[in-house]
């Protein structure tokens, strides 16, 4: 819904006080953390194929951000598909000290690259 709205020209302010609590169980969807990325993940594609008018590092953060999390979860093919969408919304610059993995970057395409980096 933010991402609707902001595409919309909503402006958002933040406030850093307690304002709910919730209570979570396994049971439940929100319990389900890998089912909430993946559901992230359906709704930012969806988003970035309607073309709302949403900043494009923004919307690359996002994927970024998603595909981050759904490594973590070691669901490799899905995180690999958020950094293409992450790069095809705002191009990626990566960037190491290492100088081998340097030389690996520039000879992968960048969603190849940036999971190799993660």
């Amino acid at each position: 819904m933010h991402v609707k709205l902001a595409a919309h020209g909503a402006r958002f302010a933040v406030n850093s006080g307690v304002l709910t609590i919730s209570t979570r169980h396994n049971r439940g969807a929100s319990g389900n953390h890998l089912y909430c990325h993946r559901c992230r993940l359906t709704f930012l594609k969806r988003y970035a194929q309607q073309q709302l008018q949403i900043d494009p590092a923004d919307l690359s953060n996002e994927f970024l951000i998603i595909g981050n999390l759904l490594l973590a979860q070691r669901c490799y093919g899905e995180a690999f598909e958020a950094y293409k969408f992450a790069h095809h919304a705002h191009p990626i610059q990566l960037k190491s000290n290492q100088a081998f993995v340097r030389w690996l970057m520039a000879l992968m395409p960048p969603p190849w690259a940036l999971l190799l980096q993660q």
